[in-house]
């Protein structure tokens, strides 16, 4: 607009832009107090969230998705029918699922029975060989799948390779569909991720079979806290 100029904090208004009206201006610092009062607004909310998850309270879920919350895990310490189950999103090559891992497994076996392990193959695009490792772990059973998943843990780099060829000519061998069978648990995997928001791991769950309640844990101290209220 041919006359119009900036204008600075502090700095007077001249003849160019007197066709602003104050009614302009008014509007403009009516709207920048709203949405600062919104931005406010939000704060306890994000804060109640994340205190939420923090003390592991109970996230109640309808029953499909507690099913689904289930379906394809793999258990790995006591039985699958416990009356509680700790469900954790796992990642082969996840830094802190590795280092996190023996200290969950601590967790549920002071449970002294109470609880069960499952793991849910949740696989990060991030990583090179972690998606390979979780179709083959989601297909294995019994002392198979404990073997690699004990290997897989203590590996890297190259040293994956040669355990992923191994077991994938293996499985081949036996069963030359396995890769399929595998993307379908990965998909279903997936899908129970997305009805209780995984997007990360490790990512904790217990779960009381009796009342259908699942508590949703972001940290260990959070785990211990809910199998105590169990």
């Amino acid at each position: 607009m041919q006359g119009t100029k900036l204008r600075f904090p502090g700095q007077k208004s001249d003849v160019s832009d007197a066709h602003l009206k104050d009614g302009q201006y008014r509007r403009i610092e009516i709207t920048v107090i709203v949405i600062g009062l919104m931005g406010i607004a939000m704060i306890p909310v994000v804060r109640a969230r994340t205190h939420s998850m923090d003390t592991g309270e109970p996230v109640r879920l309808p029953v499909t998705q507690f099913q689904r919350l289930l379906l394809s895990s793999r258990f790995i310490i006591g039985d699958e029918n416990a009356a509680f189950n700790v469900v954790e999103f796992f990642d082969y090559e996840c830094p802190p699922c590795r280092l996190l891992g023996p200290r969950v497994i601590d967790i549920v076996n002071s449970s002294k029975g109470k609880a069960s392990l499952a793991i849910q193959n949740f696989p990060l695009n991030m990583h090179p060989h972690a998606r390979a490792l979780a179709k083959i772990a989601s297909v294995l059973g019994g002392s198979e799948f404990e073997k690699f998943h004990s290997d897989a843990l203590k590996l890297t780099g190259t040293d994956l390779d040669v355990l992923e060829a191994k077991w994938g000519e293996k499985l081949t061998i036996s069963n030359k569909f396995w890769k399929l069978d595998a993307n379908k648990k990965l998909e279903e995997a997936n899908l129970a991720a997305s009805h209780v928001q995984v997007d990360s791991t490790p990512s904790l769950f217990l779960i009381d079979r009796r009342k259908g309640i699942v508590y949703k844990c972001s940290t260990l101290g959070a785990l211990e806290k809910a199998i105590s209220k169990v």
